[in-house]
């Protein structure tokens, strides 16, 4: 079965980066790849209104 790295839960994908002992490297850096562009995405995201009191 093919992995969609864009589909992959973050659970599922640090599980592949760091811990799947069957993974190749190739997959292993996809995974790390994709991690961390979900978590920098995940936290980056703006404040739709700056400067309202809400």
């Amino acid at each position: 079965m093919k992995l969609s790295w864009r589909k992959a839960t973050l659970a599922q994908l640090r599980e592949i980066a760091y811990n799947d002992p069957g993974a190749s490297p190739a997959d292993k850096a996809s995974a790390r790849n994709e991690y961390e562009r979900k978590k920098k995405r995940r936290s980056g995201k703006p404040d739709k209104h700056v400067g309202s009191k809400r």
